[in-house]
């Protein structure tokens, strides 16, 4: 009887160190996952966007600005030479990788004679079309940015 209990005590001795070696082991393999999927999400993390930006104002845009909503140095002006109405310039922005989670800019445009100041504050990286509008449609309602119908 005694050598059965300590045969048994054995093989349930042994059962749990191989239990307890393989749950050591998944959580290896899951803490290797988890890290894997946080070094995938930091990898998604857009750090460029770029615009095909439409001048739809009615009007030729002489300043256009995309710029960090956190700061007030507005950069280039993409419009420096007018961009008339329904002219398409090409707008790309670049931000270190350490900023873009979260980065927001400005975009803000101004027409040739002064009277439509558009500031749109929010605008995050992505690669999309943009329609610009004038004052009096964006003050209506008009979604920012949206391609005219």
């Amino acid at each position: 009887m005694k050598l059965a209990n300590v045969l048994c005590a054995g093989s349930l001795a042994f059962a749990l160190a191989a239990c307890s070696s393989t749950a050591a082991s998944s959580k290896k393999e899951s803490a290797s996952v988890a890290s894997s999927t946080n070094e995938e999400k930091k990898e998604e993390v857009a750090t460029e966007g770029k615009y095909d930006v439409t001048n739809n104002t009615g009007k030729e845009v002489k300043e256009l600005y995309f710029y960090d909503a956190a700061g007030t140095d507005k950069g280039e002006n993409y419009a420096a030479n007018g961009l008339a109405d329904g002219a398409t310039v090409t707008v790309n922005v670049n931000v270190d990788e350490d900023k873009a989670e979260g980065y927001a800019m400005k975009v803000e445009y101004v027409t040739d004679d002064g009277d439509d100041v558009v500031v749109f504050e929010s605008l995050h990286l992505e690669e999309a079309p943009m329609y610009l509008k004038s004052a009096d449609d964006v003050k209506s309602g008009a979604t920012p940015f949206s391609k005219p119908e």
